[in-house]
């Protein structure tokens, strides 16, 4: 090569490279731009006085005001300043508005968001809220907007979408509280599930499946005794599609306030200090990031209130955590609020159904009834079009279009369709006041349709628990099938009156416990319930005679998992029949429950349970096999005479439930091939837009993969999706851990998967991860003294009075 042409060959891979460390300075800049101030002073219109921002060296925030007021306008800034993003999308999700953000792909799922009627009944209630809550939410509603015009730049994902952050609402705070109460409960029914097999011509089996919560598991209130696909397009189109996979690959269960959870207390006289304990960890989806609680303080100098805990971005409540007078922490109910209804369409007006308005007239009271025709729209962004659709509603509630046809409707019944959103709201801010088990019970009794179990303790020593769920009051029909909709008996007659739902004071075991069990033995309450981690925790409980809060601490770590070693004794048996050269049937001989990364045993057990369930049920639900129930696999497997053991496929033959079993186990064994639990499930922390190009190289978006232990059954909980034959991917954990002694409450630690902020860019946006991982703790006091000697940065918010005079 010529000198001449390798100098202009140099010279343009220098400006070349100039201009790329050029534009990534630029970038860096424009998102360093995007973090929000955390000292110093800022004045904001709609402040009646100074508020103090205190931040300890982990990015908790507390919030100091005079009013309550000025209190949660400062909530609302702090959300919008670490968690803007976070708020507008979890705004969307419950409007149903995502695709005007992300393009077409989640165009189906915005349409059953506005089916499921979280706008709608947000409007109305909007119009009837009492003018205490609608002061309240419009302070928390000018803290967001306050952040948002304050000059700081939007987040990332903001940045790359192209789409501004639109003025916040009240109205936005109501759609966010009615949908948080319809996911927590729509990722633990099964009525869904159990609609689809009677759709799909399997009712019969749907009756015969043992779906009931078994005897031998503990109750609460105890009687007397896959890859991501690559993105192309331009830099928004792929943030755009990155973001709307993650929603749809997930179900969007990260925007849920409860898939499964542990909470309990332990009374003063099984506590070492001699004050009640309390401990909370809720499941959720953690591969995900930001995570989804943002912890902070909440202090009122006029009504005395200090509060410190977890809220959920966009909403003003602090949902779980302590005032040094009480402690809460709920887990989801899995209580059946849900039933279909099929109704019978006129074959000669299809917009009219049957209905008997009169049972005591007999047949003459059967008429048609018109239904309600609602037409709505879908603002799809990237194609800049609009889809229309349109959704029918019976009395019953919302039609689900996929399964109706000209001749009937199927139809969901879901108990927030009588929610009471301004009641709801009143009990979310009397919740932070309680101070005693009667206005904790009235507090979390009308929490709209939450489906929910609360956990209680306080500082007298009283430890409590309360079904806080809607539990609607049914007919003889079934639950779990979809009923005839022109049958008044099975409507339902209103719901159980709140004494009578499952409560508990002061057992005389000295402590209560709720992992999504049942709450009480009880017919009238049906349900989805899990029956793994309360064997755990009700052993725990009673190892010992007193328990401190290291104890707590170390049952919250705890890795052994009760229920799959229930399996042990069929995995032993079945594997005498075979001959394996892995270990992994010795392992399982010896096995202590242990779902440690070095066990062999629970990399055998958890695939074998997937694999038994294809034997039994894949003959007659080959498409539905995976997701039958753990608990009605057991029931077959260990209970009486059941049809679902023998093979239907070989007519000339009924296996036994050992033949079944062997042929499970001997795929499991070559599937697993010798390997440990490390080996096969692991774990990812990742932003969804962590694909796209150039972004993810100079901001940290993605985080391992590691080795990961746990399972659904143990404590510290792993619920993972199977990715390949014998592979897994942890998706839900504990995204909180709380423990407060009463002795103590300035002691109280907890701790998060990831970090408090949501902007890729803070240094609190993925601290929290090598001490939550850990199992180490981070103390949060809650004394103004305690709290000021921990803090690393204070932020005032003053109010302008030149604002003030201009109004």
């Amino acid at each position: 090569m010529k000198t001449r042409s390798r100098r202009v060959l140099i010279g343009t891979l220098f400006t070349m490279v100039a201009l790329v460390t050029g534009l990534a300075i630029a970038a860096w800049l424009k998102f360093g731009d995007t973090l929000p101030p955390s000292e110093g002073a800022i004045r904001l219109a709609g402040l009646d006085g100074p508020v103090e921002i205190t931040a300890d060296s982990m990015g908790i925030a507390q919030v100091w005001a005079e009013t309550e007021h000025d209190a949660l306008f400062g909530l609302g800034w702090l959300h919008a300043a670490d968690r803007m993003f976070n708020i507008d999308f979890l705004r969307r999700v419950s409007q149903g508005r995502l695709s005007a953000m992300l393009g077409p792909t989640t165009v189906e799922f915005d349409m059953e968001r506005r089916r499921d009627g979280h706008v709608a009944t947000s409007r109305n209630a909007l119009d009837r809220l009492s003018p205490a809550n609608r002061t309240r939410l419009q302070a928390y509603t000018d803290g967001v907007n306050a952040c948002a015009q304050s000059g700081v730049e939007p987040p990332l994902e903001f940045i790359l979408l192209q789409k501004p952050f639109e003025e916040w609402r009240v109205f936005d705070c109501l759609t966010l509280l009615n949908f948080m109460t319809w996911y927590s409960d729509a990722l633990q029914n099964r009525d869904g599930f159990f609609a689809s097999l009677a759709h799909a011509g399997h009712a019969d089996a749907v009756r015969a499946l043992p779906i009931e919560y078994p005897a031998w598991a503990p109750t609460t209130v105890r009687a007397a005794r896959t890859e991501r696909r690559p993105a192309s397009g331009s830099l928004r189109e792929q943030a755009a599609c990155l973001l709307a996979q993650s929603v749809l690959e997930s179900g969007a269960s990260s925007f849920t306030p409860a898939r499964s959870s542990n909470a309990w207390a332990v009374a003063p006289s099984r506590s070492a200090s001699g004050q009640a304990l309390f401990c909370s960890d809720p499941h959720l989806e953690i591969a995900r990031l930001p995570q989804f609680w943002y912890a902070v303080g909440l202090h009122v100098r006029q009504t005395g209130l200090d509060v410190i805990g977890i809220t959920i971005p966009g909403l003003p409540f602090i949902v779980m955590g302590h005032n040094g007078r009480a402690a809460w922490a709920f887990t989801a109910g899995g209580v059946d609020v849900v039933d279909y209804y099929i109704e019978r369409r006129n074959p000669t007006d299809s917009t009219q159904y049957l209905e008997r308005i009169d049972p005591a007239r007999g047949a003459d009271s059967l008429v048609w009834r018109t239904m309600e025709i609602i037409r709505d729209t879908i603002e799809i962004a990237l194609e800049d079009t609009i889809a229309s659709f349109t959704i029918l509603r019976t009395h019953h509630g919302p039609a689900r279009a996929e399964w109706s046809g000209p001749d009937s409707l199927y139809v969901i019944r879901w108990a927030g369709q009588d929610n009471d959103l301004d009641a709801a709201t009143t009990s979310g801010f009397n919740l932070m006041r309680i101070a005693d088990f009667e206005s904790f019970r009235a507090s979390v009794a009308s929490m709209g349709a939450l489906n929910a179990n609360w956990m209680y303790a306080d500082r007298d020593g009283n430890i409590g628990y309360q079904l806080g769920t809607p539990v609607p009051v049914r007919g003889d029909a079934s639950p779990y099938l979809p009923l005839d909709g022109w049958v008044p008996e099975n409507d339902w007659d209103g719901y159980l009156p709140p004494d009578q739902a499952p409560w508990s004071l002061n057992p005389p075991e000295g402590w209560l416990a709720n992992c999504n069990n049942k709450a009480a033995d009880s017919p009238n309450i049906p349900g989805s319930f899990a029956a793994d981690r309360i064997l755990r925790i009700s052993d725990l409980l009673q190892s010992q005679e007193l328990f401190s809060v290291a104890d707590m601490q170390e049952f919250q770590l705890d890795r052994t998992d009760v229920y799959r070693l229930r399996w042990r004794s069929l995995v032993d048996a079945a594997g005498a029949l075979l001959t394996d050269t892995t270990g992994s049937l010795a392992a399982v001989r010896a096995w202590d429950g242990s779902t440690d990364t070095a066990s062999l045993a629970i990399s055998l057990v958890v695939v074998f349970l997937d694999e038994l369930k294809k034997e039994v049920f894949g003959d007659e639900l080959p498409a539905h096999a995976n997701e039958i129930g753990r608990l009605t696999l057991d029931e077959v497997m260990f209970g009486g005479d059941s049809v679902w053991v023998d093979d239907v496929t070989t007519a000339s033959r009924v296996e036994s439930r050992l033949e079944i079993a062997r042929r499970a186990l001997e795929r499991s064994l070559h599937m697993i091939g010798g390997r440990k639990w490390g080996q096969v499930q692991t774990f990812t922390m990742a932003h969804p837009m962590a694909g796209v190009p150039l972004v993810g190289r100079f901001v940290d978006l993605s985080f391992g993969p590691w080795s990961w232990p746990g399972s659904p059954g143990s404590l510290n909980a792993s619920f993972h999706e199977r990715t390949g034959a014998a592979s897994f991917r942890t998706i839900v954990g504990p995204s909180w851990r709380f423990v407060v002694d009463f002795a103590d409450v300035d002691g109280a630690t907890m701790v998060l998967p990831a970090g408090n902020s949501g902007n890729p860019l803070s240094p609190h946006f993925f601290d929290f991860f090598e001490m939550w991982r850990n199992g180490e703790r981070w103390n949060v006091p809650l004394s103004r003294e305690r709290v000021y000697a921990r803090a690393v940065s204070i932020l005032t918010l003053e109010p302008d009075e030149s604002a003030k005079v201009g109004q």
